[in-house]
């Protein structure tokens, strides 16, 4: 009976470290650098226009396929005059460094309207 309950507890202390684990490495991912996403092997850098209920997060997953980055997007325009507070500012391009995906949607300097 003493081997059975050594054997449950030792289960118990390795099911607990495990979720810690996946907690922490859970935690570490969801950590955005102010730089912003990792360096792709292939991005662009380019200008957008935003539509009719665009939003910020929308518009960072639609170009680094993640929400997380909308404060990156924010810092990056609030730096360049072009955003204020969160709100997208209706006729304004946007700039996004960095794109890893779907760059047929972005312009390039000489076509944006800003």
């Amino acid at each position: 009976m003493l081997v059975l309950i050594q054997r449950l507890v030792a289960v118990s202390v390795l099911i607990l470290t495990l979720v810690v684990l996946v907690v922490l490495i859970r935690d570490a991912n969801e950590r955005v650098s102010p730089n912003g996403p990792p360096a792709a092997e292939q991005s662009m850098d380019g200008w957008y226009y935003p539509r009719h209920g665009d939003t910020l997060e929308g518009i960072a997953i639609l170009f680094y396929g993640q929400a997380r980055y909308k404060s990156f997007l924010l810092n990056v325009n609030q730096e360049r005059g072009i955003l204020e507070n969160s709100g997208l500012p209706p006729e304004v391009s946007i700039f996004i460094p960095g794109a890893i995906q779907n760059w047929e949607f972005l312009s390039s300097p000489a076509e944006t309207r800003h």
